[in-house]
């Protein structure tokens, strides 16, 4: 009888201990399923990212950055998309601009380029011609020699 008590207890420990090496594997799988699903979440945004800066010269803006001076927005004028074209010798040195005019607009207009770390590229004066409420896609074409890098400023004065 001995003998059956102590086979009893022994099954019972073994049964306990069973229960209790399932409950801390459940609980480490939790934890590496949790560690899995943040990292996850790290690559797809860092995978968002690259995608969004591909993105920018995909849409041939090149990751550009387009300014309109205080005193052109006084008379009128804004801008809506632009992008970046390629001209003449195989280098991207035509700029496509949608200006909107709120205010009738007959002058002349100066469009400089720098790179993102501030070195002037080209600059180029074009005659706009727009009636109030007006709005269209304007060909700025720079010298032949002019090559707009990603991530330019260009400015419209």
């Amino acid at each position: 009888m001995k003998k059956v008590i102590i086979l009893c207890a022994a099954l019972a420990f073994a049964i306990s201990c069973r229960e209790d090496v399932e409950n801390k594997t459940d609980r480490a799988l939790d934890k590496g399923e949790a560690a899995i699903e943040k990292g996850g979440e790290a690559i797809k945004k860092t995978a968002n990212k690259a995608a969004d800066g591909i993105g920018d010269l995909i849409n041939r803006n090149m990751g550009c950055k387009l300014e309109l001076s205080e005193d052109l927005k006084g008379k009128g004028l804004s801008t809506g998309k632009f992008y970046v074209e390629e001209g003449a010798n195989d280098k991207d040195n035509k700029l496509v601009v949608y200006f909107i005019s709120e205010k009738d607009f007959n002058g002349e207009v100066k469009v400089k380029v720098t790179n993102k770390d501030g070195l002037e590229l080209g600059r180029t004066t074009v005659k706009l011609n727009k009636k109030a409420g007006d709005a269209g896609y304007e060909d700025i074409v720079f010298d032949e020699r002019t090559d707009i890098e990603s991530k330019s400023v260009i400015t419209i004065f």
